[in-house]
This record gives structure tokens, sequence and C-alpha cells, in this order.
């Protein structure tokens, strides 16, 4: 693995592959997102987590787990929010992006869903995935 980060491209482009109506962007953490309501629905993924799990191989070999934000935003949350997060889920959770990554899973957020002041209804959807990072590679 070359990449430390390589998920999120793959994330990304699986969700604008399923969800073409539907504006798809990365960030580097929620303080970095800007209000956009004229592109709503939208989401964004970034990097919520990462830990090291296991080391191995006199700290060379260790397996990572990382957990990816998807943070959906809608004007109308009653109308527009459960259908979009039924359609992320199904499209996300299970889904293994190569033979590096293990299969995601929807896991609990460190976030909780929120209302902006300009009335945009957040909701926080993580998937979480690990693999194995060689130092000797």
């Amino acid at each position: 693995m070359f990449n430390y980060l390589m998920l999120a491209p793959l994330i990304l482009s699986r969700l604008r592959e399923h969800l073409p109506q539907v504006a798809v962007s990365s960030s580097w953490g929620l303080s970095a997102i800007k209000e956009a309501p004229d592109q709503l629905p939208s989401i964004v993924v970034f990097l919520e987590d990462d830990q090291p799990v296991q080391q191995t191989g006199q700290g060379t070999v260790q397996k990572i787990t990382q957990t990816w934000m998807v943070l959906v935003a809608v004007r109308d949350a009653e109308e527009e929010a459960g259908e979009l997060i039924s359609r992320i889920y199904r499209t996300l959770a299970g889904w293994r992006p190569n033979q590096i990554f293990e299969p995601l899973c929807r896991v609990r957020s460190s976030y909780k869903q929120d209302v902006s002041p300009n009335g945009v209804s957040y909701f926080p959807l993580s998937f979480e995935t690990s693999f194995i990072f060689n130092t000797q590679e």
C-alpha cells in the first residue's frame, strides 16, 4: 500500500456511481466543510478516525482500523433524508473496495445529527474497515 488514505477516492467513486444525482465531495474534517445549500442533497466524505490495532514483525506490520464519515446534507429532512441514508447504507455496507481492505461495516459515529442555522440537516453515517500496513513495502 503506497497511499495510506487511498480509501477516500474509492468511496467517492462508489457513491458517485450509485448516487449520480447527489453531489459527492471530500473534506478533511467537519470544520472544513462549506455549506452549499444550492447543492443539496449532498454527501461529504472524510476520515473520522484512524487507529493502529495490532503490531507484528517488530512494528513493521500493523493492522490499522479506519472509520470514514459519510455526512449527508439535505434541505428537507423529512422528505429527503430517509431514502438517501438507506441508499448510502446499501451502497457501502458490506462492500469490499479491493483485497487490501476488509468489507466496510456501519459503526456508531462520534458526531450527532444536527441542523445548521440555515436549515440544512446533517446526518453522520460512519463506516469502518481495516487493513494491514507493511512498512517494508
